[in-house]
């Protein structure tokens, strides 16, 4: 895959960096000053400190996983100022790359390794066909267009409990029910520094609330019914005595093929959606 702004030697590594700047160390805590060209240029000169530090920002092509303390911390705000700078731009440009990649419902910045509070989700006319009429009606989902979320806050308007199953590209595999708000009201800044307000409700609502509370620094399971966490293939690892592989990649022609296959286990392919 091609990716922006990669540094021929990490390639191999399969590590986007956010902007060529980037390629330079960044402190732990200059979030701040990482929308400054010249401030991570000479904080790199007085460090003296290589490429290879685990400060370093970087957005990935691939979907960390929990364990990942990224994926723990509260991210932090952008600056309305900053919202066209490379930074962000590049950010929202990955995530969008990522959520087609991985066929997801929503994604957000942690999940690519960078803590910014930056948001992506969708649901096309073509993810739609992944579910059954009876499960679309019982859960209403519908389609939506891609939408941006920066410094997302959110408000309840019907605080009406449901329960229904979730996954999450960051917990691969695994889903459970998960208790969410029927209705809420989002206040949010698009990729062009437009504040708007957005009115969810069912499972568009539900696919906010997740990606939230990645924002948070949280993941589905802290907030589901524990008894109800399982194996979304467990009935393939059955079928097949244990010769069963997920991967971890984003979908290729090989993965999409294999996929197409195995079709007759995957019928639930979206149905513990949002990602």
């Amino acid at each position: 895959m091609k990716s922006i702004g990669i540094h021929p030697g990490l390639a191999s590594r399969g590590v986007l960096l956010v902007s060529k700047r980037f390629l330079l160390r960044q402190k732990r805590g200059a979030i701040a000053r990482m929308f400054d060209k010249t401030s991570s240029k000479n904080a790199d000169k007085t460090t003296g400190e290589s490429e290879s530090s685990s400060n370093e920002i970087v957005a990935r092509d691939n979907i960390v996983q929990i364990g990942d303390p990224i994926l723990r911390l509260r991210t932090q705000q952008v600056e309305v100022a900053d919202i066209k700078k490379p930074l962000v731009q590049d950010t929202i440009s990955q995530l969008k790359k990522c959520m087609k990649s991985y066929d997801a419902l929503g994604l957000s910045a942690p999940q690519i390794g960078v803590p910014l509070s930056i948001a992506v989700m969708q649901c096309s006319e073509k993810q739609l066909k992944g579910w059954t009429d009876e499960i679309i009606e019982q859960r209403g989902i519908k389609s939506f267009d891609l939408k941006v979320m920066i410094n997302p806050t959110m408000k309840v308007v019907n605080s009406e409990v449901v329960n229904q199953r979730e996954g999450c590209c960051s917990v691969h595999g695994m889903s459970a029910l998960v208790p969410r708000a029927k209705e809420v009201a989002v206040e949010a800044f698009d990729e062009n520094g437009s504040k708007y307000r957005w009115l969810v409700k069912d499972w568009v609502a539900r696919i906010v609330q997740h990606e939230i509370d990645h924002l948070e620094g949280k993941l589905f399971t802290d907030v589901m019914l524990n008894e109800t966490f399982e194996f979304d293939y467990w009935r393939i690892v059955n079928v097949r005595s244990g010769n069963f592989k997920l991967s971890y990649a984003p979908m290729t022609m090989h993965n999409t093929l294999k996929q197409k296959i195995f079709r007759p286990f995957w019928t639930v392919k979206y149905a513990n959606s949002p990602r």
